[in-house]
């Protein structure tokens, strides 16, 4: 008979009660990742992340172009020059 069971316990514990299982004569425990835990690793195609990329990258909008974005970066700046001799 196959019977599957899962049981929710400290993870401190886990090894002493997989031994316990495993010392059972004709008995084979074996821990199962819990699909909750599983990393979920999606493969994608060299296109595919091209793709995902240009509309990330492409994702900002404005108003402004590159020029008076700079224009404004530059003069929102709190900073003074100061006179260091070297």
């Amino acid at each position: 008979m196959k019977l599957a069971l899962e049981l929710e316990f400290p993870d401190d514990q886990a090894a002493h009660i997989l031994r316990l299982l495993q010392s059972v004569p004709d008995v084979t425990a074996r821990i199962l990742p819990h699909p909750a835990s599983a990393p979920i690793v999606a493969s994608k195609s060299e296109a595919e992340l091209e793709a995902l990329f240009q509309q990330l990258a492409g994702s900002w909008q404005s108003d402004e172009n590159g020029d008076e974005l700079n224009r404004q970066l530059r003069e929102a700046r709190q900073d003074q020059p100061r006179d260091i001799e070297l």
